[in-house]
């Protein structure tokens, strides 16, 4: 806590940063937890499982038995998510329409970036008149915009799966494609693209290549500090 030129005293407040890997976070947790999709089994009604895909995860799957049959194969249902990249784009500000330099702002808020005012209080002594009451500035460093692309992969082995499985995602925002998902009490605008794409790799045949695929695509607005 310092004073500035004016008198007012500038207070440094903790708070989790936001970063790409909270938006990644933010993202997982509103498909798998808030999403929590289930479907028809032969083991009964049961969630499906969800993975996020990378590079890193890649010998977790195939290590994890549960995801796979005695033959090494993937069992289905399943879901998946990736991130497919992100855009700085200059015209998503925010509501402040130019950068702020920190080091443009008092001396007393280069300390952590703090450049942007947002809150003010009245620090007041209880022996003292309030006349003399003193205010206090809180302020936190510039956000870095950023749009965020996800895609959403559905495997499945039955149409009645595929079925179940997308109908949420349909559903469950009602008659716009918009929520809003949170992590470490950073919120972030997530909006699920129009079009559902389906690969679907049905044979009369070859029964056992039968997979029912979908895939759908996320973008989040978010933003780094």
């Amino acid at each position: 806590m310092a004073n500035d030129d004016k008198g007012e005293i500038r207070t440094i407040v903790p708070f989790t940063p936001s970063t790409i890997e909270t938006i990644d976070f933010a993202t997982f947790d509103w498909l798998n937890k808030e999403m929590d999709v289930f479907c028809t089994t032969n083991k009964g009604f049961k969630k499906v499982p969800v993975l996020w895909v990378a590079g890193e995860r890649a010998h977790q799957v195939k290590a994890n038995k549960d995801l796979r049959d005695d033959n090494g194969a993937l069992i289905f249902p399943m879901i998946t998510l990736k991130r497919d990249g992100m855009v700085k784009d200059p015209s998503k500000k925010g509501m402040f329409y130019g950068n702020i330099d920190p080091k443009a702002a008092n001396p007393v808020n280069q300390f952590k970036g703090g450049s942007i005012e947002v809150a003010r209080r009245i620090q007041q002594d209880k022996t003292a008149a309030f006349a003399n009451a003193d205010s206090e500035v809180i302020s936190i460093p510039m956000p870095v915009y950023v749009d965020v692309t996800y895609t959403i992969d559905i495997r499945t082995e039955y149409q009645q799966q595929i079925n179940e499985i997308i109908q949420p995602f349909l559903t469950k925002t009602g008659g716009i494609n918009y929520e809003v998902i949170e992590r470490d009490k950073h919120q972030y605008e997530l909006f699920i693209q129009q079009d559902f794409t389906e690969n679907n790799t049905i044979t009369e045949i070859a029964e056992e290549s039968r997979i029912y695929h979908t895939t759908l695509q996320l973008k989040v607005l978010g933003h780094l500090v």
